[in-house]
């Protein structure tokens, strides 16, 4: 375990006995924020806390808290066991870089503080569920800010990076994705929103329901129906409205794509893009041809051996180029 000073040690207990105040959430945030290395650090605490069962010794103060749990760690715990617990947590690690309580003034007359989760990924993605029972599937290097209890006229999350929403139904509370000045505004449906900082644009794309954009204050709010993208111009404070396959932008959350009688055309550039391949099929063929596919993890070969059998096709590979041609 890398060593660090008795000050942070004392932040990081604080936050598991849930004694925090606001301020010294914000420092141990920051020094999370520093590097990986602080970080693994935090979650390695973190768990090992949890399991030698400190958090559920009642403690009368944080010194006596940290104190108590190094003593527990030193008795109940063996150096296996400890290798076992870093290893398990450096797989968390890389999912759920880490979440933790911020405290914000609710903007209530009496000024409550209440905790906001801040969920950051790393190298891999990760599934969150909301207070209202809502799934999101957050993509690599994305962070989402969502409170722990929503209130009861609106449901406000906040999103940087990417992520596929499955909202819960509430019609008389609304769900609304706030993500460097635009606002997704939605009841209950699914979609998905890319919004990278390194960016210049933003995609939304609707799966099911309905939902309505606002870009920068704007009054006028766009409307999205099911496979509809928006492709907002950051810059140039612009957009754009296309037709997609909506499940061709959620196969990184759900692990696979489903075409539902697609037109061979439209199923093309998503294999192109899969496999890093080439195409070459008759566009007398490719317009009428029509298919009923699911793609999850197989192989282009696997892939192309079904579209033949169930298209009546010939396939040949050469190279990085796939010929399609009738038998």
């Amino acid at each position: 375990m890398e060593k660090h000073d008795l000050h942070i040690d004392n932040l990081i207990t604080k936050y598991l006995d849930k004694s925090i105040t606001r301020e010294e959430c914000a420092e141990l945030q920051e020094f999370l924020k520093k590097n990986r290395g602080n970080l693994s650090y935090f979650v390695e605490l973190r768990d090992l806390w949890l399991y030698s069962g400190a958090i559920y010794q009642p403690s009368t103060s944080t010194q006596a808290a940290l104190l108590s749990f190094l003593k527990r760690l030193k008795r109940a715990i063996t150096r296996s066991k400890i290798q076992k617990a870093v290893y398990y947590t450096s797989q968390i690690a890389a999912v759920i870089v880490v979440a933790i309580i911020l405290y914000t003034t609710a903007h209530t007359g009496n000024d409550t503080p209440h905790s906001t989760h801040t969920v950051l990924t790393a190298a891999q993605k990760s599934r969150v569920e909301l207070p209202d029972g809502s799934i999101v599937w957050l993509n690599t290097d994305s962070k989402l800010v969502y409170p722990e209890a929503f209130s009861s006229a609106e449901r406000v999350v906040s999103l940087e990076g990417e992520a596929y929403f499955d909202v819960a139904k509430n019609r008389a509370c609304p769900f609304i994705v706030k993500s460097q000045g635009q606002e997704i505004k939605v009841l209950g449906t699914s979609f998905n929103v890319r919004n990278r900082l390194d960016s210049d644009y933003a995609e939304t794309t609707l799966v099911s329901g309905l939902i309505s954009l606002r870009f920068d204050g704007d009054s006028t709010p766009v409307i999205l129906s099911p496979n509809e993208q928006i492709r907002y111009s950051k810059s140039g404070r612009s957009f754009q409205k296309n037709a997609v396959l909506a499940h061709e932008h959620i196969a990184w959350a759900t692990g696979k794509m489903t075409f539902d009688n697609d037109k061979f055309t439209d199923v093309i550039p998503y294999l192109e893009r899969k496999y890093q391949i080439q195409i070459v099929c008759p566009d007398e063929i490719a317009d009428t041809l029509y298919l009923t596919l699911v793609v999850r993890n197989e192989s282009k070969e696997e892939i192309f051996k079904e579209i033949s059998r169930i298209s009546h096709l010939k396939y040949t590979t050469h190279e990085n180029t796939i010929y399609l041609s009738p038998p």
